[in-house]
């Protein structure tokens, strides 16, 4: 792949954003968690705390995360087609495959909400909806191919979880913005991470704060990520009211407090460990998906008690672009007044 004379070669599906430049692009060219050190270091497993985040087979190979236990946040380009295509998680039995079944698009953003066909048995992450994420460090995931900055040798597969840490440089245009800096501890997505995490401890809790969405080529030599290469996530909290306003309408069981896809006596544990809290609809311990933990989780358990499968209500599905539509053109503008 050669990016484009505007050295750009992002990925991102805003398709309602009528001043955005359409770039062709061939992601199989592409390495992705790109490091400064040895990509085997920042390998994780089914124990890590990163065990939410699993491959998806669609699109060549991109990342997910869970948001409940049966639900995953992604980029919109990564899941153009599901049909066929599965979300696997590494647990402590082996790889477990869950297939798609629905999903609901953003319509500003390379943004979606997947809908897996059972619970994964794990509660999701909380999403963070304050505006705290620039200048602070944060965690980068996905499952790409692999390489070192000053080489992009893609020498270490795509599918295996990794995860490395960069600072969050600003925001625009819903977007986080952070860069590849050299002589760092700095790490870069590029192909393959697409639709995967980024996350910030808030107030000590892991936060998912963005979706991995695409790339720039610094120097227009086509080959990312490279020392001085930008990323750019979805920035989910300029996106929380189309969160809070999509995620009550997927099927979740209810009732089901801490996730693991059975309403049993471990939820009342749980609403009791997170009474208080209020966040995104199911969040820890929200077993009536009201966005609040509270003494009505309580009863709503107790309404539910044994309960271990998802109620099948029937749900629209927002159909997706028909175009994969890249980074605007105002966003071209910024990375040639920084450079």
């Amino acid at each position: 792949m050669r990016s484009s004379s505007r050295s750009i070669s992002s990925r991102f599906i805003c398709h309602s954003w009528l001043f955005f430049a359409v770039i062709f692009v061939f992601p199989a060219l592409l390495s992705a968690i790109v490091v400064t050190d040895d990509p085997a270091d920042h390998e994780f497993d089914y124990t890590s705390e990163f065990a939410g985040v699993g491959y998806l087979s669609s699109a060549g190979g991109t990342t997910g995360v869970l948001i409940s236990p049966n639900c995953i946040l992604t980029a919109a380009h990564a899941v153009s087609s599901m049909e066929g295509h599965t979300f696997t998680l590494n647990t402590d039995s082996g790889p477990e495959s869950f297939n798609m079944v629905e999903k609901f698009i953003n319509e500003s953003i390379d943004l979606a909400i997947v809908q897996l066909d059972r619970s994964t048995g794990l509660p999701g992450y909380e999403i963070n909806t304050s505006l705290y994420e620039v200048g602070n460090e944060a965690i980068i995931v996905g499952f790409g191919n692999s390489g070192i900055g000053e080489t992009q040798a893609s020498l270490y597969p795509r599918g295996v979880g990794r995860y490395g840490t960069n600072l969050i440089d600003r925001t625009y245009a819903g977007m986080l913005v952070f860069d590849f800096d050299e002589n760092t501890d700095d790490v870069m997505i590029s192909s393959g991470d697409s639709g995967g995490p980024t996350f910030m401890y808030i107030e000590g809790r892991l936060q998912l704060i963005g979706i991995h969405t695409g790339t720039s080529d610094y120097d227009g030599d086509g080959i990312l990520a490279e020392y001085g290469d930008r990323g750019y996530d979805a920035r989910l909290s300029a996106y929380s009211d189309w969160l809070n306003g999509t995620i009550p309408e997927l099927h979740f069981l209810e009732g089901d407090a801490n996730g693991d896809g059975v309403v049993s006596a471990a939820d009342y544990a749980c609403v009791q460990a997170n009474f208080g809290k209020s966040g995104t609809p199911y969040i820890l311990g929200d077993a009536n998906g009201d966005g609040v933990v509270s003494a009505a989780d309580y009863a709503s358990i107790q309404a539910n008690l044994g309960n271990n499968t998802v109620a099948s209500a029937a749900s629209p599905i927002v159909p997706e672009p028909g175009t994969l539509v890249l980074i605007i053109s105002g966003a071209v503008m910024l990375i040639r007044s920084r450079r």
